[in-house]
């Protein structure tokens, strides 16, 4: 199965593609659905999905990986590498 494509947004990252936001949403949970038919993950749920293989992830039309997908969420939020270990581990049980 192919994985999701997102893109990086000032808070998270966005998905827009109905099949990708189905398979997200409505079986696993992931993200907020938004208007216009978008899902909203946050960047602890996407570095989750990414580090899963689940999510690719564009900024300004560039593939950006696991490691820089948590830079860009660890300058946007102070504690970001504690609550991403956190999920992590509370997500695989």
């Amino acid at each position: 199965m192919n994985p999701a494509k997102g893109t990086v947004h000032e808070d998270g990252v966005i998905v827009t593609k109905s099949k990708d936001i189905g398979r997200l949403f409505g079986k696993s949970r992931f993200g907020l659905m938004q208007p216009k038919n978008q899902l909203h993950l946050d960047f602890i749920e996407a570095c989750f999905l990414v580090e899963e293989n689940k999510l690719v992830v564009y900024s300004e039309g560039e593939r950006i990986g696991w490691e820089d997908l948590v830079t860009v969420a660890a300058i946007n939020q102070e504690t970001f590498e504690t609550h991403y270990l956190i999920y992590r581990d509370l997500r695989r049980r």
